[in-house]
């Protein structure tokens, strides 16, 4: 039970300063870099500096604090502390409705993989697999649409890639590469949305 109380008090510490800091009232999402895509020549224009990728909107970071919010309700239930599991359900709703309205893509039926902010925000539409992924086993989108953003991209023979489109000369890494860990929540995903052609391809791609 102590353990349990400070896992809870961290997390709870951790998100109740970054909506100090890094969320944004104008569009209900939290700014910040692309989880594990740190290498930024890779995934974002050149033009970018640190302060504007820093400014920025990612989807696999929004989906993050999502799933926070609601190991937080899950947590302060168990706990049974009062009114705090209605607090994150709240948090938990409204920022799971301003990723669906500023990420989806209704013509490409997947998530954007980053906003860029500025006078005038612009959505970058590439397809980013591990925010896809979570986007899936977080409960975003329903089985149907699910189904459809895990088949948006067609994979190579060798499993789907981090990151597409590919970027022109951009030496690979992130940018044209397979991460097998990626595949792995692509894998998940798949078993969610109740895919099984793409968890089998995904599970012999990372076998192989």
């Amino acid at each position: 039970a102590v353990f349990y109380n400070k896992v809870y008090d961290t997390i709870k510490n951790s998100v109740m300063q970054d909506l100090k800091i890094n969320f944004c009232p104008n569009n209900g999402l939290f700014r910040g870099e692309e989880s594990f895509l740190d290498w930024r020549e890779q995934t974002y224009p050149i033009w970018m500096e640190p302060v504007n990728i820093g400014d920025s909107f990612a989807l696999n970071v929004n989906v993050l604090y999502y799933k926070a919010f609601k190991i937080l309700e899950i947590m302060s239930k168990k706990l049974e502390i009062t009114g705090e599991a209605d607090i994150w359900n709240k948090y938990s709703t409204n920022l799971k409705e301003s990723i669906v309205n500023n990420f989806w893509i209704e013509n490409r039926d997947y998530f954007g993989a980053y906003i860029i902010d500025g006078a005038y925000p612009y959505i970058y539409d590439g397809y980013e697999t591990l925010g896809e992924s979570l986007a899936i086993t977080s409960g975003l989108v329903s089985e149907e649409k699910s189904y459809l953003v895990l088949n948006a991209v067609a994979p190579s023979d060798y499993g789907a890639p981090v990151v597409a489109p590919q970027l022109t000369g951009i030496s690979p890494y992130h940018n044209d590469a397979i991460w097998p860990f990626v595949q792995a929540y692509r894998g998940l995903a798949a078993k969610k949305a109740g895919d099984i052609k793409t968890l089998e391809f995904e599970f012999a791609a990372t076998v192989r």
